[in-house]
């Protein structure tokens, strides 16, 4: 997603046990050689539900939901490859993979070496630019660094490339997040970049961890873009505590300086079984009121809050989202505000689905 570095109920788990529930299954094979490529890596973008191919490149990957899904293949060597899949109820999906060899442009790394004072200031503006900078990073560790090689520009610009998956534990939420690295660009304010995320559980070293992990899971939740979406597809947002203005600036100012509330019959419309459209002028400003965001000291020091607030703006002409909230383009839209400083530390899988009560 592309996102700037500017200023950021009740709810029921549904288990994937109670939805309609198929199989993908599929090849992968080199796309110049059509030799199998075994060991690859196959999940559903930001999920928990991954499998590899055998000797011969075949896999099957079981239980999963209907609706639309981005399906990742991914070896080491090779570019990652990404299909938007369709699942209806009992029909399981094919789906083939030709990975295309990766152009090998870094150099070989000695992880016992010393790192340059460049390649460390590097690594903690991508951290910062990739975990984001809400609470939940000082929990989060990068355990495989030394997978990442840095490319300066102009104008305080950084590229980022990695020769593997990027793993990332997240003690806070309790999870472990296996990241492929597609484009990562920053130009000095606005970051380009694709990523696509395996979780895996960490596991609890008692019931009260347990306890914690689901009580902050669902407090990142609450106030999120995923919910915001979710909530918009459901009904009107408004009854999840979200408002919508339109602004012609999208300059993050004083609420009085945006225009009347937008409603969602004008802004959505659905594209596809499971898929919905979000089209809007200019720029669409979405407040949550169910959180307050610290905004400093009053002249008798008296400490003052303001509602959540974020500027989306459209970088196409529409931005598709499935039933999960996610977007299936993430480079169609920009982001600041509250949401734009939330990084990877924030993520949640889909396993993760809460209800939105009408």
């Amino acid at each position: 997603m592309r996102k700037a570095l500017q200023i950021v109920v009740c709810l029921i788990a549904v288990p994937l046990s109670a939805q309609q529930l198929v199989n993908i299954s599929g090849r992968v094979v080199d796309d110049s050689t059509q030799a199998p490529v075994p060991n690859a890596n196959i999940f559903i973008a930001n999920s928990m539900m991954g499998t590899s191919s055998d000797t011969s490149g075949h896999f099957v990957l079981k239980g999963v939901p209907i609706g639309s899904h981005e399906l990742v293949a991914s070896c080491v060597g090779y570019q990652m490859s990404v299909k938007t899949v369709q699942l209806f109820s009992g029909a399981d999906q094919p789906a083939d993979f030709r990975l295309k060899p990766k152009i090998v442009d870094l150099a070989p790394v000695d992880v016992t070496a010393e790192r340059s004072e460049e390649w460390k200031d590097n690594l903690e503006k991508f951290k910062r630019l990739f975990l984001g900078t809400t609470r939940e990073t000082d929990d989060c560790v990068l355990k495989n660094p030394e997978s990442l090689a840095f490319f300066s520009g102009p104008s305080g610009g950084l590229e980022a490339r990695s020769s593997s998956e990027i793993i990332v534990d997240n003690a806070f939420l309790g999870y472990r997040l296996h990241v492929i690295l597609g484009t990562f660009r920053f130009d000095g304010r606005w970051l380009t970049s694709v990523w696509k995320v395996r979780f895996e559980e960490l596991l609890p070293e008692d019931d009260e961890q347990k306890s914690d992990w689901r009580e902050r899971r669902t407090k990142v939740y609450q106030g999120s873009m995923r919910h915001f979406f979710r909530a918009l597809i459901a009904g009107e947002p408004s009854e999840e505590g979200f408002q919508m203005m339109s602004s012609e600036t999208g300059v993050i100012d004083r609420l009085g300086s945006y225009n009347p509330a937008v409603r969602r019959k004008n802004v959505l419309t659905q594209f596809a079984p499971n898929v919905w459209s979000l089209q809007f002028r200019n720029f669409l400003v979405v407040t949550y009121a169910r959180r307050n965001i610290y905004a400093g000291f009053d002249r008798s020091s008296m400490p003052m809050y303001r509602p959540q607030l974020s500027v989306l703006s459209l970088q196409k002409g529409s931005l598709l989202i499935d039933l999960n909230g996610q977007l299936l383009d993430n480079l169609a839209l920009k982001v600041s505000g509250d949401w734009g400083t939330e990084g990877l530390a924030r993520s949640l899988p889909i396993e993760f689905a809460e209800s939105i009560k009408k």
